[in-house]
């Protein structure tokens, strides 16, 4: 019977290293599962990153393009300032020429 013996733990063995062999794949995936979860975290965070710098982007733009329209009407109004100051000019000259060929 020695010979069955030994066939018996040899097949003992072998079931033991595939057992071994079971849980540290079990605990690979495992950890893989975990990893993903890491990448998944990183991922909604670089996601949530990429929001926060659009609103930040659009907030600036927002300023820039207020600011910038400010700028336009302040423009606006010297130009309609500088109108009306050559407009009373050329008035005056028009005026006193007036007085001038009349008297």
């Amino acid at each position: 019977m020695g010979f069955m013996d030994d066939i018996k733990n040899k097949a003992s063995e072998l079931v033991e290293d595939a057992k071994e062999a079971f849980e540290d794949v079990k605990d690979k995936v495992e950890d893989l599962i975990d990893g993903d979860d890491d990448v998944a975290d990183d991922a909604k965070d670089a996601v949530d990153d990429t929001i926060e710098d659009a609103k930040d982007a659009t907030a600036d733009a927002v300023d820039d393009a207020r600011d910038a329209a400010a700028d336009a009407v302040d423009d606006v109004k010297d130009a309609a300032d500088d109108a009306g100051d050559w407009v009373k000019d050329k008035t005056d000259d028009a005026v006193n020429a007036a007085e001038d060929a009349v008297s």
